[in-house]
């Protein structure tokens, strides 16, 4: 909660809820944002050709982990996109 303002915080799920509202989708909360946040951040420390693979559940070798950002972060990678 410390890299925004509450009233930051507050316009982006304002203003991303009405966007998403309009699309047919659910609005978002303060709690998810901040996750997509976290998932972006996440997301710089590994190597991917495109960001889907980040949600893959199977490791592209057997000496990797498989990133499977969904399970690890419980932001779904379509939400993510919706974002």
């Amino acid at each position: 909660m410390a890299m925004l303002p509450h009233k930051q915080l507050a316009l982006i799920v304002r203003l991303n809820s009405f966007k998403l509202e309009a699309r047919d989708m659910g609005p978002t909360t303060g709690r998810e944002l901040l996750k997509f946040v976290g998932v972006t951040v996440l997301a710089t420390r590994d190597e991917f050709c495109a960001r889907a693979d980040l949600w893959a559940t199977k490791a592209r070798n057997k000496y990797l982990i498989a990133p499977a950002f969904g399970e690890r972060t419980g932001l779904p990678r379509a939400r993510f996109d919706a974002l």
